[in-house]
């Protein structure tokens, strides 16, 4: 299974995000989506899921709430936006999914590529496909799900 993650758009639709994900099962975009018509873009690659940033309104976007939970082949993500320390999120993740743990927490908001471990739980975040920290490339991302214990996050860099 091989997932395409995106994060931070701003309203932005980056021209290299159509050969980034073809071939992809799903695309996640976890937040500051920005509108309804990106939206729609990525809807035309593959079945988008996607969560409330802190800059999207939930006037613009009625389908959508601030919190996601999917299940793909027994993984369960969490696709949230807002986290600024995955060490941190990680004691409060039940909080958002009950007394189960999710397997990968996908997350968005720092506009930082990221990919790690903490307490069993992997967490990814693409970085910002349109407005990345420190000048550096735009990302996204490909969650590649083999099983429970092999998930990989594949850094796709865009053309600036």
């Amino acid at each position: 299974m091989r997932i395409g993650l995106i994060s931070d758009t701003h309203n932005k639709f980056h021209g290299g995000i159509p050969q980034a994900f073809a071939g992809v099962d799903a695309i996640i975009h976890a937040g500051d989506i920005g509108s309804p018509a990106l939206l729609n873009e990525l809807e035309k690659i593959a079945t988008v899921y996607a969560v409330l940033g802190n800059m999207d309104s939930p006037r613009r976007f009625p389908q959508l709430s601030d919190k996601l939970i999917i299940e793909v082949e027994k993984i369960k993500i969490l696709v949230v936006h807002d986290i600024i320390s995955p060490e941190y999120f990680v004691h409060k993740v039940t909080h958002f999914t009950g007394s189960s743990k999710p397997d990968v927490v996908v997350f968005g908001h720092t506009h930082e590529f990221y990919f790690g471990r903490h307490q069993g739980i992997y967490f990814a975040n693409p970085g910002s496909a349109t407005s990345p920290r420190d000048h550096r490339h735009p990302t996204v991302g490909i969650l590649k799900i083999q099983s429970q214990n092999q998930i990989d996050l594949q850094r796709i860099e865009l053309p600036e």
